[in-house]
C-alpha cells in the first residue's frame, strides 16, 4: 500500500509544470502530448532479468501474432463479456470487481 501511494504521489507531483520544468535538459513538450524526458526510470532487479528469463521472455513475444500482443493490452469488464467471447478476442485479463 505505502509504495502504490508513493508511486501516486510521484505521478502527480510529474505532472505540475513546476516539477517538469526542473529536469535536467528536458524541453517542454506541445499541450496535450507527454514527454518522455519527463517519465521515471525504472530498473529491474537482476533476479528479473536473468539471460533465462529475458530468452524465455523474447520466445513468446516471437511467437505472438500483433493482434495477440494487442489484446495483451486490453481488459474487459466481467459485466460486458460472455466466456465464449475468449475464443474470439484474445484479452489480456477480465475485471471481475
Amino acid at each position: 500500500m505505502r509504495t502504490a501511494v508513493s508511486i501516486l504521489v510521484l505521478a502527480l507531483a510529474l505532472q505540475t509544470p513546476a516539477v517538469a520544468q526542473t529536469v535536467p535538459g528536458a524541453a517542454a513538450a506541445p499541450a496535450g502530448q507527454a514527454n518522455p524526458a519527463h517519465w521515471p526510470h525504472a530498473t529491474s532487479p537482476a533476479t528479473v532479468t536473468d539471460p533465462q528469463t529475458e530468452a524465455f521472455i523474447t520466445g513468446l513475444m516471437e511467437r505472438m501474432t500483433l493482434e495477440e500482443k494487442v489484446g495483451q493490452l486490453i481488459q474487459a469488464d466481467i459485466a460486458s463479456i460472455q466466456p465464449s467471447d475468449m475464443l474470439t478476442y484474445p484479452l489480456g485479463s477480465i475485471l471481475a470487481g
